[in-house]
This record gives structure tokens, C-alpha cells and sequence, in this order.
């Protein structure tokens, strides 16, 4: 390949200043994309916790607390609640 003509070289003033503005804006547009995929990355693991803690059910795993319950609303056999009946008509 050819040497290039003086007329063709840039000074080396003008090839700092020139490299200074490719390094600003590989700087710039670099971390402009970097910043937006991270906030992709974590929304879409947020979304994907969420989705995880949508999918498993609240139950109680508490036995004692699932006995009281249990001994407060089953009636006893051949008994009638009437608590219901004033506001409910039941």
C-alpha cells in the first residue's frame, strides 16, 4: 500500500482531538446502551419473581392454627347456629 501524502496526515493535534471525540462518544452511546439493557435485565427479573411468587399458592402450613379455625366455624352435630339470623336473615 501506498505511503499516504503529507497533505492527507492529520497533526497530531487534530488526531488527539479526534480520537478524544470517538473515545467521548463510545463513552457516551456505550453506556447509554449498557444502562438501558441493565434496566431491561433487571424489570424482566422482576417480572419473572413475580410471576414465580404468583404461581405458588398462600396456603397455612400451621397446624394448630388450621385446628382453632377449624373448631370455630364447624358446627356441632345437630346444633343450629342462629348468630346470623338478626343481620343476615339466615
Amino acid at each position: 500500500m501506498p505511503a499516504k501524502p503529507a497533505y492527507a496526515k492529520l497533526s497530531p493535534v487534530a488526531a488527539t482531538e479526534d480520537e478524544n471525540r470517538r473515545g467521548f462518544l463510545q463513552i457516551a452511546l456505550g453506556s447509554f446502551l449498557a444502562l438501558g439493557m441493565t434496566a431491561l435485565a433487571v424489570t424482566g427479573g422482576l417480572w419473572s419473581l413475580a410471576m414465580a411468587r404468583f404461581m405458588f399458592p398462600n396456603v397455612l402450613t400451621d397446624r394448630q392454627s388450621i385446628q382453632s379455625w377449624r373448631a370455630k366455624i364447624i358446627s356441632r352435630p345437630g346444633q343450629v347456629e342462629t348468630k346470623f339470623v338478626s343481620t343476615y336473615g339466615v
